[in-house]
């Protein structure tokens, strides 16, 4: 997937990133890298704190059962949080009842 968005019109993908992903991917880890990378991006966003970020998108592209993992790990919402991945949407969100 990291190649084939080298090929989309106006989307950007740093060399460091391709090369990673493909070294990964050649030592089978490339679904856990691309979480790496997408928490480290995250992480990056995050302190950028009131300079006119409001959010971001997750577009896990055929992955969609991570984005909870990604959104959890990357502290952006609680682990009191629980996912209803029944539906085919992430609205589904319920707060954890204690």
């Amino acid at each position: 997937m990291a190649q084939r968005l080298t090929e989309v019109p106006g989307v950007y993908l740093p060399k460091n990133i391709l090369q990673r992903m493909e070294e990964a991917n050649a030592s089978g880890n490339a679904q856990e890298e691309g979480v790496r990378i997408a928490l480290e991006l995250i992480g990056r966003i995050k302190t950028y704190h009131k300079q006119g970020i409001h959010g971001i998108h997750l577009m896990p592209v055929g992955w969609d059962e991570i984005v909870p993992r990604i959104v959890v790990e990357a502290g952006l919402l609680s682990k009191d949080f629980l996912f209803n991945n029944t539906s085919q949407e992430w609205n589904n969100a319920h707060r954890i009842e204690k």
